[in-house]
């Protein structure tokens, strides 16, 4: 380290260190880098937006068609009960065949969910979802 004197009037010689740095020493960084820069953070931000994106309508699509499968499967119950009846009488209740309302459907007990055709060939059919957009399950 470099030492400069200074002299007084008096004649004492005071010293004292001066250090100038005015590079790195070979090896170390003048800044210390800890955590992420903004612009990293952002990267990955947009990259879990663009995930996200993806993912949410097809986890969407995923529940409504498990809800449908659903659905199909405990009407599938009352299709032999309704075919059974379709042929003995031109009607057929809730109550004859065993219909409870699901709770994925909008139906109840007083409405009836067989439909018959002109052509005597019939159908259950119930409305999904309540206040949700509707869409008709037949089996």
């Amino acid at each position: 380290m470099p030492v400069i004197a200074a002299q007084e009037k008096v004649g004492v010689e005071i010293a004292f260190p001066i250090t100038l740095r005015l590079l790195p020493e070979p090896g170390r960084n003048i800044m210390k880098s800890t955590g992420f820069t903004f612009i990293e953070l952002m990267f990955i931000v947009a990259i879990m937006g663009i995930l996200t994106a993806i993912a949410i309508p097809s986890y969407q699509r995923y529940v409504l068609k498990t809800q449908i499968n659903r659905v199909v499967g405990e009407l599938s119950v009352y299709k032999s009960p309704f075919e059974e009846r379709l042929g003995s009488s031109g009607s057929v209740t809730n109550s004859q065949i065993g219909y409870t309302p699901s709770n994925l459907t909008t139906g109840s007990q007083a409405v009836d969910v067989a439909a018959f055709n002109a052509d005597g060939s019939g159908q259950l059919q119930v409305t999904m979802g309540g206040a949700k957009p509707t869409q008709i399950c037949q089996v």
